[in-house]
């Protein structure tokens, strides 16, 4: 699958779409609309509600 990684075991490259893949309208990507409590609320999804968007959390340092 991959080249070979240093110290044995081998590199896999990552996963990519094809070029003329489509995203379903589901799959389309939203950052959500804040509710009264601040929280991110997605339509069909009730139970998950983060307080932060992914790049809001890049921005603080998730990473480090």
């Amino acid at each position: 699958p991959g080249a070979p990684a240093p110290f044995g075991g081998v590199r896999y490259q990552p996963l990519m779409d094809s070029p003329d893949a489509l995203l379903l309208p589901s799959e389309e990507p939203s950052d959500g609309t804040r509710n009264k409590h601040g929280q991110l609320v997605f339509q069909g999804q009730p139970d998950f509600k983060p307080n932060l968007t992914p790049m809001e959390m890049i921005r603080r340092g998730i990473f480090g």
